[in-house]
């Protein structure tokens, strides 16, 4: 007889099931391994190995909602936490996730509104942004990143009492928030208070290097007559960000002022290759000006002034340039531009009032040239002659 092969249909189904059962029972059990190890980078502020895990449990157990929500809640966190580690290539797409995480997990929805809150900010809707910021701050007021994203907003919009205000409620909450730390240590410098923010931008350097946080406490730093230590800061922010064409810029201008113009030249020259500009040009018309290279300097100066009108300066140098290098028309095309921008400029007074003599002795006629000796002027013709 034949065998029939109901039996082995059965034997083979029941196989394949509980092979399927094990496969699921090792991603569920795998999955977890992840999860759990994003939830413990979250609690640690870790945000990018919280992303990387999330995504990760989600990749093995895509079934799982639990899942897709803890990788989303991670990505949402960090955007929240540290907007600088997020890239937001589809806002809108973050910010319905956004919202639907705050009704499915409310327990973090101070998290969630606080990211929708930057969303809004990425679209210029600071009227969103606040009413959102303000929500988060009031779910959670202890949860530092609300506040220094709402102290961000306040700086947006030249509110700088309640960027402060905010500053403080973040830095009473997280001490040695770096975000805080430094946000707050920029105003203080804004305002003239050196001491204050060298103090604050010395902690924030603590918190988390960065080479702006750098960059700004060496211009406190300055402010505060420590030229010497100042540079220091430039240098190092140069090694954490070496294409960070503002911070080359920087330590160019200092090295210049400083008198080592070979050194500055290196600096702005790479800040310029890395888009620190018109600044990085304009610094390399200053260095040619003092080489002698003067109608070199002039195109600079002009080039820059022709990029950004506002930067006066750079128009009453590239005049000044232009004249030194024996150029009168294009000196006195530049001092008119110059004048026409910056007369009503109270902060330019004194190039203005230069640059009106300057002009006005390059458009003064020339005298008439002197007889030679020994020969009479010649007579001129008496009235009515042809």
């Amino acid at each position: 007889m034949r065998p029939t092969l109901g039996p082995l249909l059965a034997v083979l189904a029941l196989s394949v099931a509980a092979c399927g059962d094990r496969l699921s029972r090792e991603r569920a059990a795998a999955a977890q391994t992840h999860a759990d190890r994003a939830r413990a980078a979250l609690e640690k502020a870790d945000y990018a190995r919280a992303v990387i895990a999330a995504e990760t449990a989600s990749a093995y157990d895509p079934l799982d909602p639990k899942m897709r929500d803890l990788a989303l809640r991670a990505r949402l966190t960090a955007l929240a936490a540290a907007p600088q580690s997020v890239q937001v290539d589809r806002p809108a797409e973050l910010d319905y996730q956004a919202e639907v995480l705050s009704e499915r997990d409310p327990a973090h929805a101070h998290v969630y509104k606080t990211a929708r809150g930057y969303l809004a900010l990425v679209r210029n809707d600071e009227v969103s942004a606040e009413e959102l910021l303000r929500e988060a701050t009031s779910k959670k007021p202890n949860w530092a990143p609300a506040q220094v994203a709402l102290a961000q907003l306040f700086v947006r919009q030249r509110k700088v009492d309640d960027a402060v205000a905010a500053y403080e409620a973040a830095l009473s909450s997280d001490p040695k928030n770096a975000r805080a730390l430094a946000g707050i240590g920029r105003l203080f410098l804004d305002k003239g208070q050196a001491d204050k923010a060298v103090e604050a931008l010395s902690k924030a350097v603590e918190a988390a290097d960065s080479a702006q946080a750098r960059m700004d406490l060496a211009s406190a730093l300055t402010a505060r007559g420590q030229g010497g230590q100042a540079v220091e800061h430039l240098q190092r922010a140069v090694a954490l960000e070496p294409r960070n064409g503002e911070a080359h810029r920087r330590l160019g201008e200092w090295l210049l002022a400083a008198g080592q113009v070979d050194a500055a030249q290196q600096q702005l020259a790479a800040a310029s290759q890395l888009g620190a500009e018109p600044l990085a040009t304009f610094g390399l018309g200053q260095i040619l000006s003092r080489r002698g290279e003067h109608a070199q300097a002039a195109r600079h100066f002009e080039a820059v002034f022709n990029t950004d009108p506002k930067l006066l300066p750079a128009g009453y140098q590239a005049g000044l340039s232009f004249e030194q290098a024996g150029d009168a028309a294009n000196a006195a095309r530049m001092y008119t531009r110059y004048l026409q921008a910056a007369s009503q400029d109270p902060t330019e007074a004194q190039r203005v009032a230069d640059a009106q003599q300057r002009l006005q002795r390059l458009s003064a006629p020339l005298p008439a040239p002197a007889p030679k000796p020994g020969t009479a002027p010649k007579p001129k013709p008496p009235s009515g002659s042809p």
